[in-house]
Formats: structure tokens, sequence, C-alpha cells
């Protein structure tokens, strides 16, 4: 389940804080609309985009582009 909350919109860009919370297991696949950058604050998780899987943890930054999962 993911939980989105915008902290800055003005001029074309925007921040936003996103949450996903969901038990052991693989998630839902959600489509990005639009381009962005990912920065992970806590847990880890798997992200599968373009045939490429990832774990991706705090230490970790990713892009996604409109159409990817």
């Amino acid at each position: 389940m993911l939980s989105t909350r915008v902290v800055f919109a003005d001029d074309g860009l925007q921040i936003a804080n996103i949450a996903c919370r969901h038990g052991r297991g693989r998630g839902k696949a959600e489509e990005a609309m639009q381009h962005g950058i990912g920065f992970v604050r806590r847990g880890s998780f798997q992200r599968s985009a373009d045939g490429d899987r990832s774990l991706l943890d705090p230490s970790s930054v990713f892009f996604v582009n409109p159409g990817q999962e």
C-alpha cells in the first residue's frame, strides 16, 4: 500500500514523501506516471525494472522513468 504526501510543488517540480507498507512477499506492481528519484529512508525491498532486479536499502538511490514499475 502506497501513501503519498506532497511536501513541495512549484514550477513543474514536486517533492513527495511516499511510504510503502505491506507484509512480506511481492507487493502489487505500480507504474510510475512521471520521472522520479527515490531515496530509501528505511527498510529494504527488491525492485524490478527493465528486466533487472535490485535490492534497495537506506544506502540506495534509484531513478524511475514513466511506465516503469
